[in-house]
C-alpha cells in the first residue's frame, strides 16, 4: 500500500509560476537555440 504523503509547508511560494508559464518559456529556449544553424 502507499504511503498517504503529508504537506509539511502550507505557505505560498514568493514566486508563483503556472505549467503554462513553464511551457511557454520551454517553447521560446527552443526556439533561441535552433536559430543558428
Amino acid at each position: 500500500m502507499m504511503k498517504k504523503s503529508v504537506v509539511k509547508n502550507r505557505a505560498p511560494a514568493p514566486i508563483q509560476i503556472t505549467a503554462e508559464q513553464i511551457l511557454l518559456e520551454a517553447n521560446q529556449r527552443k526556439e533561441e537555440l535552433a536559430q543558428p544553424p
